[in-house]
């Protein structure tokens, strides 16, 4: 995934169930995500947003441009993990974020 230093990094997620296609209902779940940059940046995060559309199994990760505007070009691990109430944690995905230059200094 390659995404400009210095954007508002914006990730919209779609869980569904593998056999039939329907959405995984996320109701009563945490989510959790790391984007190992320098500083690392995570759903603790001053200003990031987790915005849920639980009963479709939807949720948008948004990252202000202001967290990743120290980072320097590279490629950084992203992880997103969700916790079930039952405290059983499934991790979703891990990405290789790669943050090119700025298209406008």
């Amino acid at each position: 995934m390659r995404k400009f230093r210095g954007d508002t990094l914006i990730f919209p997620i779609a869980i569904t169930n593998k056999k039939d296609g329907t959405p995984v209902n996320l109701s009563g779940v945490a989510i959790k995500f790391t984007l190992n940059i320098v500083p690392p940046v995570d759903h603790n995060t001053p200003g990031i947003t987790i915005d849920r559309t639980d009963d479709q199994g939807k949720f948008t990760i948004t990252i202000p441009h202001e967290a990743v505007t120290a980072a320097v070009k590279g490629l950084y691990p992203m992880d997103v993990e969700i916790l079930y109430p039952n405290n059983r944690k499934s991790t979703l995905f891990v990405v290789e974020l790669t943050l090119v230059g700025e298209q406008t200094p």
